[in-house]
């Protein structure tokens, strides 16, 4: 059985994970995820539904309804083993050896534990449910030394529900996900740029809320 074909090099990657997962089964969907829930750029709007059809169809032993919980649960171990190691990890180097990181600015680290700081733990529940922000979240917490019980629950929580969404959409209508998943991305990356614009307004207009004034007391 085999789920649709992505183009690219998102494509190639896509194609490497589903390898994978129909090499070694259900461990190889909790190592895909777990690297997923590392580098960002793999992405889980079509590895989860790949996940969810297989599970339905029996590919990790438990066939109907039973296997799609089966993965489910797996699967979102996975996603909070992953984001562990990336939260220990910039917890670990802090916002200076984060920054060395490729495709990371010293300044948008700052800005993103900024933004964490004011939202508090809640960002991390509502960003696990965001395309790509879900994984980037985790800098952030890592950084601003979130406390570990905190960061799981609410990295269970949010991943839990994310997971189950796109398994199930996958165990539901197969590979017609091919004719969703290009609209679906237009809708990541639209999902992005929003956010990314909101934190800019915020940012400004708290700049301009702070800006000291020139007069000096005489």
């Amino acid at each position: 059985m085999k789920f649709c074909e992505a183009t690219g090099l998102i494509g190639q990657i896509v194609e490497f994970a589903l390898s994978i997962i129909h090499a070694f089964g259900i461990f190889g969907a909790g190592l895909v995820v777990v690297v997923e829930n590392i580098l960002p750029f793999i992405p889980s709007e079509v590895i989860l539904p790949a996940i969810g059809f297989a599970a339905v169809n029996g590919t990790f032993h438990l066939q109907g309804v039973l296997g799609v919980i089966f993965a489910l649960l797996i699967v979102t171990v996975a996603s909070v083993l992953g984001a562990l190691a990336l939260f220990l990890v910039s917890r670990k180097i802090g916002i200076d050896g984060v920054a060395k990181l490729p495709f990371l600015k010293l300044q948008d680290i700052q800005r993103a534990v900024n933004t964490f700081e004011k939202h508090g733990d809640l960002a991390v529940l509502f960003c696990r449910i965001l395309p790509v922000v879900r994984v980037l979240v985790t800098i952030p917490a890592g950084i601003s030394k979130m406390k570990l019980r905190a960061f799981l629950f609410f990295t269970f929580l949010g991943s839990l529900l994310w997971n189950t969404v796109l398994i199930g959409f996958g165990a539901l209508i197969g590979n017609s996900w091919c004719s969703i998943e290009p609209v679906f991305s237009k809708y990541s990356k639209l999902t992005l740029v929003v956010i990314v614009l909101i934190f800019v307004i915020a940012y400004i207009i708290k700049r301009k809320l702070h800006k000291p004034t020139n007069s000096e007391d005489n």
